[in-house]
């Protein structure tokens, strides 16, 4: 119902994503990445087709700008699936990448995500955190001193457009308080 009321103009705009059985084989740490590959590789042609482009500065490729990423982050500072020291992490040259979790995080799947370059090009990311566990990653991206393999403090102040942070208190830390932060 909420999908039918808020988004019934945009419907033909969406980009489908479909895993079929690709989803069934990314468990396998040695042999899944082939299969997440194959997933990403298909969803970067339709993103490409779909949304609207921008020439990345380094690279001098096109790639796809969002109006907005939302996105959360774990308590060993990944986002996006773009977990310390991952494929995902160094990818420079795709739209779409893979990920392996580290080591602490749930389930253990190759993971299909947007590249660092791509959300860094987002008009506005919208980052949602709370906890105790994420106050340390907060706290490193709002003063610019990241302790750690955190890839959510490292390329968030990449970001071309703006950086809003919804936290609660926990995750904003000292103050106690909660609230929307800017970068």
């Amino acid at each position: 119902m909420a999908f039918e009321c808020l988004l019934k103009d945009y419907r033909k705009k969406l980009v489908p994503v479909v895993l079929g059985e690709a989803q069934e084989s990314v468990t396998d740490p040695q042999t899944g990445e082939a299969e997440a590959r194959k997933v990403a590789q298909v969803y970067e042609k339709q993103l490409l087709e779909h949304l609207p482009l921008a020439t990345d500065a380094q690279s001098g490729s096109k790639i796809p700008v969002f109006d907005i990423v939302l996105l959360g982050f774990g308590s060993d500072g990944h986002t996006a699936s773009i977990f310390p020291d991952s494929v995902a992490e160094h990818d420079e040259k795709n739209v779409v990448s893979v990920s392996f979790p580290s080591i602490t995080m749930k389930p253990k799947v190759w993971r299909v995500t947007l590249a660092r370059h791509v959300i860094q090009h987002a008009k506005h990311v919208l980052v949602l955190a709370c906890g105790k566990d994420k106050e340390w990653v907060v706290q490193g991206v709002l003063r610019d001193e990241v302790e750690g393999p955190a890839p959510v403090a490292r390329f968030l102040r990449g970001c071309k457009g703006s950086v809003t942070f919804i936290l609660d208190g926990d995750a904003y830390g000292s103050s106690g308080k909660s609230g929307e932060t800017k970068l």
